[in-house]
């Protein structure tokens, strides 16, 4: 195939499986063989931002005739919104490239932002006492909650729960807000409770006046 004129492109590029920022997407491109001849090698370079994405994609061992398109999947990344996405197609050097301006393209993603997640700050009670969780607000557009574990609260699907708790220790709280959007975030608090004292004053007793009991 040495010095024979060929033109392969790229047609598109696909994202799927995004849609908020930091989702796994999967990049696939099409290609197509617009030159005269069949092809049988070539290779696609993938890029985020200018740096380096995938390993490059060797196309070897099937033949894309003329005319004819494939779809290939480079692979899966996390993306953010404004991630700059670009892929191209190279052959090898001893092949004649018809046509240079078609062999790369290039796309800027847009995703939903992820809810804001606000659990409130460590904090540290007396046993015995209740405490509310969560921010004001605990998220600023999220539409469901889940609070986890559910111990010591009255309900964990609320903006705010209240903890009541009955006995000392260390508690860690982890809150997933979720949007219209199915975007989610976490956020975690830690409560300390200090043991509840115990007290003895003693056992009832009588005394005459003017006598002595030892309290306690």
């Amino acid at each position: 195939m040495s010095g024979q004129n060929l033109d392969v492109t790229i047609d598109s590029l696909m994202v799927s499986g995004v849609t908020c920022d930091g989702d796994i997407g999967s990049l696939c491109v099409r290609i197509k063989n617009n030159g005269p001849s069949d092809l049988d090698t070539f290779s696609i370079d993938s890029r985020v931002n200018g740096n380096p994405l995938f390993a490059p994609f060797t196309f070897i061992g099937d033949t894309l005739f003329s005319g004819e398109d494939t779809i290939i999947c480079l692979g899966s990344t996390s993306l953010t919104s404004l991630d700059s996405l670009s892929a191209f197609v190279t052959i090898p050097g001893s092949f004649n490239e018809l046509n240079y301006s078609n062999d790369s393209i290039s796309t800027i993603i847009s995703l939903k932002p992820n809810p804001i997640a606000n659990a409130r700050t460590d904090t540290t009670i007396c046993g015995l006492n209740s405490l509310t969780l969560g921010g004001a607000p605990t998220s600023n557009a999220a539409n469901s909650f889940q609070w986890t574990p559910v111990t010591f609260l009255n309900d964990p699907t609320v903006t705010n729960p209240v903890g009541f708790f009955n006995q000392g220790g260390t508690f860690t709280y982890i809150v997933i807000v979720t949007d219209s959007n199915l975007c989610t975030n976490t956020d975690s608090v830690t409560v300390e409770v200090y043991d509840i004292p115990t007290f003895n004053a003693g056992i009832d007793t009588i005394i005459c006046m003017g006598g002595v009991a030892q309290l306690g």
